[in-house]
Parts: structure tokens; C-alpha cells; sequence
């Protein structure tokens, strides 16, 4: 599939009150605790989803795909550090994360460090795939988000447009390069 457009970081600032409430979604604590779980794990996550890209940046044939490649570590990476932020408010709050915090970079270092690079972008792929479908639900399902603090809204649909935005970057990526398909359903 050949890749159509081109994929633009967009570095904004939510601006999450440092007082926010500790159930800012509906006041619901199932609700919260869901995008929360994500959230710690976001930021160890674009760093693999990064780290997974950047040997192949250059080696992709098509310029488009490499300008795509090079608009998703941007997207990635300003995800990662808004999500840092978010964060610091949940530590803030009484949660204790950094444990979890660790055992995500150890564990995602882990893959980076001891799978080959193609099986790296594999399991990228597919986490990719995953987190486009969760993000079409997020912004399909309104309640998912109707009675959230306003800056928490604005941040998750952001985040959930650009994941939608750059799908297919990792897959096309990889389709370009390998386009093996037992390795690539091995990541998944």
C-alpha cells in the first residue's frame, strides 16, 4: 500500500491543572484509572515505538514514507513528554508509579535491546494497530470522555487523532522493508 499523506507533529500544551480532581473523569474511578494506566505506560512505550523506527528511517525507498517516518517519531515523542507531564499530576496525587514507570522502561529496553530490529518493529506494529483501534473508540464513543476535566478531554483526543493519523507508518515501514508476514504476525 503506498503511503498518502504526510504525517505533521504537533507539539501542544494542555495545560492539566496541578489541582485536578483525583476521579477527573466522570468522577468515576474505572473511567480514570483506565486512561491513567495508559498513561504511565505511554511514556516508555514511545520510546520503544521510537527506538523501533530509527535504523530504518533512511533505508525506506519511498521519500513520502520516510517524511512519515520522520513526522511519527515527532508525534511519538511529543506524546511521550505530554504524558510526563500528565504523570508528574498522578505522583502528585498520592500514586505511586515510578515502580511501574521502571518496570516499563526495563522491560521495553529489554526488547529493544535483545530482539532483532525486525521483530522490534514488529511488535511496534502491532502495538500501533492496537492502540489506533482503542483511539477510534475513544473519539467514536462520546461518553468515553463527555464529563472529563476539559484538559484531560483535549489531551486523550489529541492523542487518539494522531495515533489514528499515523496508523499505517510503522506497517508500511515494515511491508517496505520485509513484508514478511510470519514475522510480523509474530509481534502481535
Amino acid at each position: 500500500m503506498e503511503p498518502s499523506s504526510l504525517i505533521e507533529p504537533r507539539r501542544l500544551r494542555f495545560h492539566l491543572p496541578k489541582d485536578l480532581p483525583r476521579y477527573w473523569n466522570d468522577n468515576c474511578p474505572v473511567k480514570t484509572h483506565l486512561f491513567n494506566a495508559i498513561a504511565i505506560l505511554a511514556p516508555a512505550f514511545e520510546r520503544l515505538a521510537i527506538s523501533s523506527v530509527l535504523p530504518f528511517k533512511d533505508k525506506a525507498k519511498n521519500p513520502l514514507l520516510r517524511d512519515q517516518v520522520t513526522g511519527f517519531i515527532g508525534q511519538e515523542s511529543a506524546h511521550g513528554s505530554e504524558f510526563i507531564r500528565y504523570n508528574h499530576i498522578l505522583k502528585n496525587q498520592g500514586y505511586g508509579i515510578k515502580r511501574l514507570e521502571k518496570g516499563n522502561l526495563k522491560k521495553f529496553k529489554w526488547v529493544a535491546q535483545k530482539l532483532s530490529p525486525k521483530m522490534h518493529l514488529s511488535i511496534t506494529l502491532a502495538a500501533e494497530h492496537l492502540t489506533a483501534i482503542i483511539s477510534d473508540l475513544m473519539l467514536r464513543e462520546k461518553d468515553w470522555l463527555a464529563h472529563a476535566t476539559p484538559a484531560c478531554a483535549a489531551l486523550w483526543r489529541w492523542h487518539a487523532i494522531e495515533e489514528i493519523e499515523h496508523k499505517s507508518v510503522v506497517f508500511d515501514l515494515y511491508q517496505e522493508l520485509y513484508g514478511n508476514y510470519i514475522t510480523r504476525i509474530l509481534g502481535f
